[in-house]
């Protein structure tokens, strides 16, 4: 059984990236566990598992980390690297996003991470989504109407003031207010709430995110890849 283990800085990006690679890999083929993180002020650290079920017959595992904070995606990596590489897991991910510093910080999130992230045996590999995950749902623009009729190419294009389907998703300044202007116009609305979450996610389109949006989305791309290569 291949192993890969993913760090996200919250419960969108866990959704999400659940989501992604139960599509790609199939129910059949793969064990997802999550994994959320407790303490590390005044208590010791530690993440306690929500979800987990028999890894019997599967080809693959993957366990998603929810470090509840983007600051604590690199140091939980560093932190549970050792025990990762001697529980046999072949990749390791980060995903997190810039909000709330600016575009200007991205060179520095990098910078940092590349510095600090273990990188052998196995790599760690981080994930940016600029400024916000949500710009990658905005940019997977076929969900709007699967989420209501009402939500037209037409009409989101006109609330958002550019065309989803062709815009620079990296250039969406405050994508989390953007998704909510189009859902308001179906009376939906978006919070950020578990259930608004599970909601989106349940409705985007991955294979279109998949083998279409990789190419436009550098750090998508990356993950796509890196997908790619855990189940070769």
């Amino acid at each position: 059984m291949k192993r890969m283990a993913i760090f996200v800085e919250g419960q969108t990006e866990q959704m999400f990236a659940e989501g992604l690679i139960r599509r790609v890999a199939g129910e059949r083929n793969i064990h997802i566990d999550t994994a959320k993180a407790h303490g590390g002020k005044l208590n010791p650290r530690q993440f306690l598992e929500i979800t987990t079920r028999s890894e019997a017959s599967k080809k693959y595992y993957v366990i998603i980390y929810d470090s509840s904070n983007d600051g604590r995606v690199l140091s939980d990596i560093i932190e549970k690297y050792d025990d990762l590489v001697a529980r046999g897991f072949s990749e390791i991910l980060g995903i997190r996003d810039v909000n709330p510093q600016a575009a200007t910080n991205i060179p520095d999130i990098r910078a940092s991470f590349a510095a600090r992230a273990p990188s052998a045996p196995i790599p760690s590999t981080l994930i940016l989504s600029v400024m916000e995950i949500e710009a990658w749902f905005i940019a997977e623009h076929y969900h709007f109407q699967t989420m209501h009729p009402s939500l037209t190419h037409a009409s989101v294009t006109a609330t958002l003031g550019y065309d989803p389907a062709t815009c620079d998703s990296q250039q969406i300044p405050h994508p989390v207010e953007d998704l909510k202007k189009v859902y308001c116009l179906a009376q939906l609305g978006y919070n950020k709430s578990k259930w608004h979450v599970q909601r989106t996610v349940n409705q985007l389109n991955y294979a279109h995110i998949y083998f279409d949006l990789r190419g436009s989305i550098p750090d998508l791309e990356t993950l796509a890849a890196t997908i790619d290569r855990f189940m070769s």
